[in-house]
């Protein structure tokens, strides 16, 4: 997915993530589900790229509603299991820290769902996905959101419900234990910003969908009140 050591964690953990991929499905879609097809829109002929697309579901998802979908991701392991998995569609192994390969371009679409916060710089993927939309292009990803992804829920003295969220602005490497451990690099949102920007491209959609609580220890209702997940649109100027 990004550096060395990042690429190496994803192919330790490759069958522990396809193994909860392929029993419970991907358990951040469907907070976002319908409005990231509503976004997207009918995509039937539509070349669209599936950055750090693991072992392909959502590349066979976009597929299967007529997009001509490329896979990238930077587990060797990972892209094997979307071979293998779905012999019909195109995948590619790419280290995207280093971005986009500089031959694959003219894409509609560019999409990529909880892979940019695994990637150690995003400055140099972004402005390769710059590069490879078409003037018009949308880039569409998805990521745990940085104020309140890693922060628990606590009660106060009146048994009141509350984040605590600390060291926001703080760029730093959070080791998570997911599928068997790997590297969370955490950025303020304005980060990602600038960094579209940069790339040339412009904000269209900020999406913080409420909650869909699982834990029965935290009251719901309180749960529903904050994002867990982030989706941002941007896209790429139609005047070349």
């Amino acid at each position: 997915m990004a550096s060395a050591s990042d690429i190496k964690d994803w192919n330790t953990i490759a069958p522990s993530y396809a193994g909860v991929i392929e029993s419970h499905g991907d358990r951040c879609f469907p907070e976002i589900r319908e409005r990231f097809w509503s976004l997207l829109g009918d995509i039937k002929g539509r070349r669209v790229l599936d950055l750090g697309c693991g072992q392909g579901w959502l590349t066979a998802e976009l597929a299967a509603r007529g997009a001509g979908v490329l896979g990238i991701d930077g587990s060797d392991a990972l892209i094997a299991r979307a071979r293998g998995l779905f012999p019909h569609l195109t995948f590619h192994v790419a280290d995207l820290a280093a971005g986009i390969p500089d031959s694959e371009t003219g894409f509609d679409v560019i999409i990529s769902h909880m892979a940019v916060m695994d990637i150690p710089e995003v400055d140099t993927l972004f402005g390769s996905v710059g590069r490879a939309l078409k003037p018009g292009g949308a880039f569409l990803f998805t990521m745990p959101h940085p104020c309140f992804f890693t922060h628990k829920s606590h009660q106060d003295e009146n048994h009141q419900w509350f984040k605590k969220v600390t060291g926001y602005l703080k760029r730093e490497t959070r080791r998570i234990d997911s599928f068997g451990g790997h590297n969370h690099y955490h950025r303020p949102i304005s980060h990602y910003v600038s960094a579209l920007a940069a790339a040339g491209l412009f904000v269209f959609e900020f999406y913080e969908p409420p909650h869909q609580p699982r834990s029965g220890r935290v009251d719901p209702d309180f749960l529903k009140t904050f994002p867990v997940f982030l989706m941002i649109g941007a896209r790429k100027s139609a005047v070349r």
